[in-house]
């Protein structure tokens, strides 16, 4: 059978949406490193000027919110790993030839050509919004962590100030 325009038009449209998951999973990568290097940029100054301070002369406040701040640093820096780390996105069909072969070449019928693609797209769709999903809730811990470590940067500078 012949197409009929509709399973092209469906194809574009799951094609689009892929890209959208894809283009997602990037800036998840983006906001990660951005999130690392800002909080590595911030301890850099906060450890610059708060080392003179930090003698036995300092309240126990400062030392416990100094410690803070590292482990929540440390955090960070576990956080993001685990956001870039490499994850299992899946293509439309096998990466190779026997793949574009057994989703597109050997179908009999241009319409069950369609039909396999669009099928494959929202099965892919559906992982990699999964695996999306995931890398969003650990980037979400990473940006509370961040947000921990600011404030306890700034609190500790308050009272080494006093």
């Amino acid at each position: 059978m012949k197409n009929s325009g509709k399973e092209e038009l469906a194809l574009n449209e799951v094609r689009l949406l892929y890209q959208k998951y894809d283009a997602d999973a990037n800036q998840i990568d983006n906001k990660a490193a951005n999130l690392l290097s800002s909080s590595s940029l911030i301890l850099t100054l906060f450890g610059v000027l708060q080392i003179p301070l930090l003698n036995l002369s300092q309240p126990l406040g400062y030392k416990i919110l100094v410690a803070i701040t590292l482990i929540a640093f440390f955090g960070v820096i576990v956080s993001t790993i685990l956001t870039l780390k490499p994850q299992g996105y899946k293509t439309p069909f096998k990466e190779d030839w026997t793949g574009v072969e057994n989703a597109i070449l050997k179908k009999e019928d241009e319409k069950d050509a369609y039909m396999q693609l669009i099928g494959n797209y929202l099965d892919r769709i559906k992982n990699n919004s999964e695996i999306n999903k995931s890398r969003a809730r650990t980037l979400t811990v990473t940006s509370y962590l961040f947000i921990m470590m600011m404030i306890t940067i700034v609190l500790s500078s308050f009272i080494a100030a006093r």
